[in-house]
C-alpha cells in the first residue's frame, strides 16, 4: 500500500494541479511558491526520524542480545553473584530504547496534525491571494473561478498528505532494513584455510 502511494498520489496531484494551471496560471504559480515551503518544513520535522528509528533498531539489538547472554549465563551470573550489576545494565539500555521510541513515536504523530496546520495556512494564504485579483479591474480572475479552483485545489492536500504519510514509513522501514542488512553483512571471525583437510581424510 505503501508503494502504491507513492506513485499514485504524485500522479494524482500532477492532474490537479494541471488543471488549476488552466483555470488561473497566476493563482497557481503562488500556490506552487507555498506548498515547497509547506513541504520544507513538514520534512524537516520527519527527516531526523530515520536516524532515530535506525537508532532505536540498534538498541533494541543490544537488548535483546543482552538478554541472551543472561539467560544463557545464568549460573555463572549468580555463582558471582552480578544479577544487581546485570539488572541495572538492563534497565539501562531498556530506558536508552524507551526514550527512542518515544522520540520516534513523537516524530511520526507529529508530521500529520503539522500538515492539517500548513494545508489550513495555505488556504487562507490563497483566498487572500485570489480576492486581490477577482478585485483586479483587469479581471483576471472570475469568482465562479475561484470557486473551481479552491474546490479542486482542496482534492490536491489529500494526496500530498497522503505521499507525505507514505514517505514516513518507508524511512521507518528503510531503517530497520539497513539493520538487518548489516547484520547479514558480519563474516565469521573464524575463517577456514584455503587448503583444510576433512575429518573424513
Amino acid at each position: 500500500s505503501t508503494l502504491q502511494a507513492l506513485i499514485r498520489e504524485p500522479i494524482t496531484a500532477l492532474v490537479f494541479l494541471l488543471t488549476l494551471l488552466f483555470i488561473s496560471w497566476q493563482l497557481t504559480l503562488f500556490t506552487l511558491i507555498i506548498l515547497p515551503l509547506t513541504g520544507l518544513v513538514i520534512n524537516s520535522i520527519s527527516g531526523p526520524l530515520k536516524r532515530k528509528t535506525k537508532e532505536g533498531q540498534k538498541v533494541l539489538g543490544e537488548l535483546v542480545s543482552l538478554m541472551d547472554e543472561y539467560i544463557g549465563a545464568m549460573n555463572v551470573v549468580k555463582g558471582f553473584q552480578k544479577e544487581k550489576y546485570i539488572q541495572e545494565k538492563y534497565e539501562g539500555k531498556n530506558a536508552h530504547y524507551t526514550q527512542t521510541q518515544v522520540s520516534v513515536r513523537r516524530s511520526s504523530e507529529l508530521a500529520s496534525p503539522l500538515t492539517e496546520i500548513f494545508s489550513f495556512l495555505v488556504v487562507c494564504a490563497i483566498i487572500y491571494f485570489a480576492g486581490s485579483l477577482i478585485l483586479d479591474a483587469n479581471g483576471s480572475l472570475k469568482r465562479s473561478e475561484f470557486i473551481g479552483f479552491i474546490a479542486i485545489f482542496s482534492q490536491v492536500l489529500s494526496p500530498i498528505k497522503v505521499f507525505s504519510n507514505a514517505l514516513t514509513k518507508v524511512k521507518r522501514g528503510l531503517a530497520a532494513f539497513e539493520r538487518i542488512e548489516k547484520i547479514f553483512e558480519i563474516q565469521p571471525t573464524i575463517q577456514s584455510p584455503d587448503q583444510s583437510i576433512s575429518f573424513d581424510q
